[in-house]
């Protein structure tokens, strides 16, 4: 079955070709690995999205024309990666971007004791 989705670990393995299940035993691969530092990548050959996974539960969403821009998202637990995943290989990424967008306007809110912030653009 071909599919439009790739995975890369940090081990070294890579995916072409890659179902959701591939990305949901890539993530328990990466619960389980010894390297603190692992992390997975979920690509779209054709979108300019990339998911980043880390074990320490950091997840970037890096896109642009040349991947040069990354939102940052620190989360508390795997189920809402599990959620993210599914987004991803839905197609949702305007609802990926929007959730890592969200997720940094509350953590500058938590930082900045702020209650409301306007005209806020990433461009």
């Amino acid at each position: 079955m071909v599919t439009e989705f790739w995975i890369e670990k940090a081990w070294g393995e890579s995916i072409n070709n890659a179902l959701i299940t591939d990305a949901y035993n890539a993530l328990i691969e990466l619960i389980n690995v010894d390297d603190e530092h692992g992390f997975i990548w979920i690509g779209h050959v054709d979108e300019e999205y990339v998911l980043e996974i880390q074990k320490d539960l950091q997840l970037f969403l890096i896109f642009g024309e040349n991947q040069d821009k990354r939102l940052k998202m620190s989360i508390l637990d795997w189920d809402k990666v599990v959620l993210l995943i599914r987004s991803y290989f839905d197609k949702d990424f305007g609802v990926l971007k929007n959730e890592f967008t969200m997720n940094l306007l509350d953590n500058i809110r938590e930082i900045y004791n702020i209650n409301k912030i306007n005209n806020f653009s990433l461009n």
